[in-house]
């Protein structure tokens, strides 16, 4: 293999390696993201639970 093709197969391994950890990165992103609206979600519940409590014992 010419000098030429042996560096452009190197760039494009590690092209592709880079898409790779960046895709992995972003689904964990993605993962986290859904975990933490699932989070908000519940704490918003919470809150307003506590508010009904609150609002039945003549609090606040």
């Amino acid at each position: 293999m010419s000098h030429d093709a042996d560096l452009a197969q190197k760039s494009l391994i590690k092209e592709t390696r880079g898409q790779y950890e960046n895709e992995k990165i972003f689904r964990h992103l993605e993962k986290l993201v859904d975990r933490m609206d699932a989070m908000q979600q519940s704490v918003a519940e919470l809150q307003k639970d506590i508010t009904d409590i609150k609002a039945q014992l003549g609090i606040g």
